[in-house]
């Protein structure tokens, strides 16, 4: 899996640090959480999963609980692209698929 960031943003400190990542799908259920991750400001000194149901992973990174897809990463490469964003390549080490009912049509 390969994920961008922009050069300075607060979470490449802690990428760069732990080494690992996780991910998941978000759907227009989680409003709350989309605005919080949409203004890279807002992150500084709160806590993004506050009032989130949240559960871990395998190896123990949070993961959305109402997510349909999650994946538990560890980073393998860290590429800088002398540019404005840089990219971390991770390997799945472990994920999480529930099933979602469908809307009748």
């Amino acid at each position: 899996v390969c994920v961008s960031s922009r050069c300075g943003h607060v979470i490449d400190p802690v990428l760069r640090d732990a080494r690992v990542f996780s991910l998941c799908v978000l759907g227009p259920s989680e409003r709350v959480m989309l605005r919080r991750l949409s203004d890279g400001t807002l992150l500084r000194g709160m806590d993004i999963f506050d009032g989130i149901a949240i559960e871990r992973l395998q190896g123990g990174l949070p993961a959305v609980a109402s997510s349909p897809v999650a994946l538990e990463c560890e980073i393998v490469r860290h590429i800088d692209l002398e540019a404005d964003h840089q990219l971390y390549v991770g390997k799945i080490t472990s994920c999480r698929v529930r099933e979602m009912m469908q809307a009748a049509c």
